[in-house]
């Protein structure tokens, strides 16, 4: 019984009666590299943003984006998928939140590289509502690759790189 109510303490400020769903668009930059290579390379990064409200303060950020990851003379395009946890913390008008999540990315381009690239992002931003059911926001995020994105197994390459991103996204 104690096990119940402690349980129902901890999810209680994530209850809500207002369950939502939004789509938008995202666009904006991503200095990109390689783990234990200093060298970066900034690049536009583009796409559609899927939200699911299972609370007021608590939201499933979905999106599917072109990221090109491309350093120096090696070439790197994916589609990419993150899929993020995000906390709300809504004062009015204004929404800052915090984010985090596995980002999967799937190459469009780039010779002698894996297929798939998996990365976790780790983020924060503010969010926006100047009309109801349309929210524009700001993020920052760093996605760490937690995966080796050549064919050789004798090396250990890895994503990393720091994105900042605009968007809207309109309640559905």
């Amino acid at each position: 019984m104690k096990t119940r109510i402690g349980l129902l303490a901890a999810l209680l400020p994530f209850a809500s009666t207002t369950a939502f769903a939004g789509i938008g668009v995202v666009g904006g930059f991503r200095s990109s590299g390689f783990k234990d290579v200093d060298t970066t390379k900034s690049q536009f990064t583009g796409g559609g943003v899927l939200e699911f409200g299972l609370a007021d303060t608590f939201m499933l950020h979905t999106e599917l984006r072109y990221v090109n990851k491309s350093v120096t003379d090696t070439a790197y395009s994916l589609l990419t998928l993150p899929i993020l946890a995000q906390l709300n913390f809504p004062t009015g008008m204004l929404k800052p939140h915090i984010q985090t999540g596995p980002d999967l990315g799937f190459k469009l381009s780039g010779d002698g590289l894996k297929s798939t690239d998996f990365a976790w992002d780790f983020g924060a931003g503010i969010g926006l509502e100047l009309v109801p059911l349309t929210t524009f926001f700001f993020d920052v995020r760093y996605s760490l690759g937690t995966s080796n994105v050549v064919d050789s197994p004798a090396a250990d390459v890895r994503t990393k790189g720091w994105e900042y991103l605009l968007g809207v996204v309109f309640g559905l």
